[in-house]
């Protein structure tokens, strides 16, 4: 599948949007995703497979938020890409607005937005060789656990952002989130999702094994 091993490992950010716009029926000339695509040539080229991130400041809790929203956006986009046998519609629809949501919507475009400059790279590197994306159990419990843990990291960031436009955009990517987060539960059968922050810490202690770039958090312990 255009470079996808059987667990759906995504190449390069360009390889990733360039097989986005066959997934989703469109023809890259005269698409929304020229810009996108335009866009990778500011992009970090090739990823590094280590990263450090300073909490202590607005720039490292945003970096954070936008290394959390990388690997959501993979989830995603590979649960979907994969799809088990005997998905049902509705499973499918929460699938890939998983992926729109973050990839389109409130998430990583909201990111580049507020910051343009100084990110991390924008093509980390993720591990699922664990994940079954040919069973349903497997790939549901997978997202919801992913997804919970990111849910409530954004929520317990908001005490380290010093800006307020910064703040009210990683606030609406913790609602979208949480949103996300009860598709899932409500996919499994499960009740709403309550939103429990998380220190950054504690979060990526959760999501770390997704994860083939090594992240290393600085002063990470506190809820912000």
């Amino acid at each position: 599948m255009n470079g996808r091993t059987a667990n759906g490992r995504t190449t390069t950010r360009r390889d990733f949007l360039r097989e986005s716009a066959t997934y989703m029926g469109l023809a890259i000339a005269g698409s929304s995703l020229v810009g996108a695509l335009a866009a990778c040539s500011n992009d970090v080229a090739e990823p590094g497979d280590r990263i450090t991130i300073d909490l202590s400041n607005e720039k490292g809790a945003v970096n954070f938020v936008y290394a959390l929203l990388q690997l959501e956006a993979d989830m995603y986009y590979r649960a979907d890409n994969n799809q088990y046998t005997g998905i049902t519609s509705a499973e499918e629809s929460v699938l890939q607005g998983g992926w729109i949501s973050v990839r389109y919507s409130s998430g990583i475009p909201d990111i580049k937005t507020i910051q343009p400059a100084g990110r991390i790279s924008d093509v980390l590197l993720f591990n699922f060789d664990n994940v079954n994306f040919w069973d349903r159990t497997s790939v549901l419990t997978t997202c919801q656990t992913v997804q919970e843990a990111t849910a409530n990291a954004y929520a317990g960031i908001g005490g380290l952002l010093s800006t307020p436009a910064t703040a009210s955009k990683i606030s609406d990517i913790a609602a979208a989130a949480a949103s996300r987060a009860t598709a899932i539960r409500s996919a499994l059968g499960l009740g709403a999702f309550t939103v429990t922050p998380l220190a950054p810490a504690a979060a990526m202690a959760i999501v770390k094994p997704y994860y083939r770039t090594n992240i290393t958090l600085l002063n990470a312990g506190a809820i912000g």
